[in-house]
Formats: C-alpha cells, structure tokens, sequence
C-alpha cells in the first residue's frame, strides 16, 4: 500500500519571508523515467530488472540569483546517488556552460532505493550481463543529458521572486536500531522529524517548494520504478499546487536551506551535501 503522504507531510510555507534581497528565482523539471528495462539500485545481490513504473522519475532544478548578480542553483533527483566521477561531470558541464562555480552548485539525490542503477555508483553491488550493462550505460547518457538540460531551463527561467521559510514536521522517520524487534526498542535512538521547507512564489503564485526529510528512501521495493516516500510526496504536492515546482532534499540539515540559498557573491559556502 502507498503511503499516505498528504496526511503525515506537514509543510508551513509562509512564516518567514527571506528579507533584504532582490531575488530571482528559476525552477524546471526534467523527466528521466527510462524508457526500457533498467538494472534497479538500492540493493545488493542478484540485479533486479525493472518491470513497471508506478510514476515518473525526476531532475528538478531551483536557481537563485541574488542582487549582486551571482546565481546559485540546487537539483534534485529520484536518485539513490552520485558517484565522485558523475558529480564532476555534471558539475564540469554546468562551469563550462552556465560559468556555475563549482560552490553554487548543489547536486542532492533522495538515495531512492527504486530507481536504475547509473555510471559506477556502488558498482560493487552489482554484477551485470553486457546486455544489463549496456541497458545501465544508456540510461547514464540520458541522465548526463538531463543534468545538463535541467540546469539550463532553471537558469533560462530566472524572474523576480519572493522566498519564505519554515520548518514543518513528519513523524514518520524511526532509527534503525530501535526497529529491529522487541529487544531493541531500549536503544538509543536519534531521529530527525523535522521538514524544513523553501517556498518560492512571485506575486500570488507559488512557484516551487523544497522540502527535506532525513530519512532513508526505502519504504517500497519490488520490480518497480519511482521515487519512493519522497517522490509520492512531490506527486502530492505538485497535485495540490498545479503550477508548482516540488523538490525533495535529502538530509535537508535544516539551517543549512538558509546558509546556502542566502549566500552571496562575498560568502562562498562549500557544498556539504555533493
């Protein structure tokens, strides 16, 4: 049974208002469902073919630009990684292409466990057939591609905006010792519940919404693709805000929305999340 995110997700999108700046803000989606049968990721042992869709994979891309002219873009990806190879590729690209440097570029993928297997990220779970790894290679190029089109319309898309920000709550997250049976529900457990949440609107039209969670994407399984907890939620919100841009986080550590999306040309901040 899916889960029922538009009951547990709590997202307050209007209480803070970003002040002192003339932002500038663009926002673009690109679909990278394969389009055949693709090695799934998120687990070891024998590769597991994909065999249905149950909704769309995304990029979703938040460019900001500040007052001083520097733009910074955040994308997103139903994805269970990066490799250190694809970020400096794609990171490459966006230099070459957009002059991004390489600290306003964030690249965050939901770790979703129900998504194809891309370049060489944990390569050492898998062992592919050539046909299995060939099928793997093409959809690398399209996620390549993809990377590169998402940035582009996220720029190309830049326009006055107002940003607000908040943080909601999801009780929905469980550390992993204290899930384990009886015995170990004594356990020490830290866990994160919050969901911090960026809201960009221009006039009375919202824009996007990025929300985070600090939770593993693993609630589904199977032979199918999707974006798991994370990507229903999006589904959901894009459902109930037709217009709207909704992008995921992963391990959103709260203060760090505001120090990246509030850095300017003269505070560089380093991108701790890849």
């Amino acid at each position: 049974m899916l889960l029922p995110v538009n009951r547990f997700l709590l997202l307050l999108l209007s209480v803070f208002v970003i002040p002192a700046q003339a932002w500038e803000a663009g926002l673009a989606k690109i679909d990278i469902t394969p389009t055949e049968s693709v090695p799934l990721a998120g687990y070891g042992g024998k590769t597991r073919m994909s065999q249905r869709v149950d909704h769309p994979l995304w990029l979703k891309a938040l460019a900001l630009r500040d007052e001083s002219g520097a733009t910074s873009v955040l994308v997103t990806a139903d994805l269970v990684g990066l490799s250190d190879k694809m970020i400096a590729r794609i990171a490459g690209s966006a230099k070459e292409k957009h002059a991004l440097p390489r600290e306003r570029l964030i690249l965050n993928t939901s770790h979703n466990h129900s998504c194809p297997v891309t370049e060489d990220v944990l390569w050492l779970y898998y062992e592919f057939t050539p046909e299995e790894a060939a099928a793997k290679d093409r959809y690398t190029e399209q996620v390549y591609r993809a990377y590169d089109s998402v940035i582009a319309a996220a720029i190309a898309d830049l326009a006055p905006a107002e940003l607000s920000y908040e943080i909601g709550l999801a009780g929905v997250a469980v550390n992993r010792r204290r899930s384990r049976g009886p015995e170990s529900r004594a356990l020490p457990g830290p866990v994160d519940q919050d969901v911090p949440v960026l809201a960009v609107r221009s006039g009375d039209r919202l824009r996007g919404i990025a929300f985070g969670y600090s939770c593993h994407t693993t609630a589904l399984g199977g032979l199918s693709l999707n974006g798991d907890y994370a990507g229903f939620a999006q589904v959901e919100l894009e459902k109930s805000n037709p217009g709207a841009v909704a992008m995921f986080v992963q391990n959103p550590l709260k203060l760090w929305f505001l120090l990246f999306f509030l850095s300017t040309a003269h505070q560089k901040v380093s991108p701790g999340l890849k």
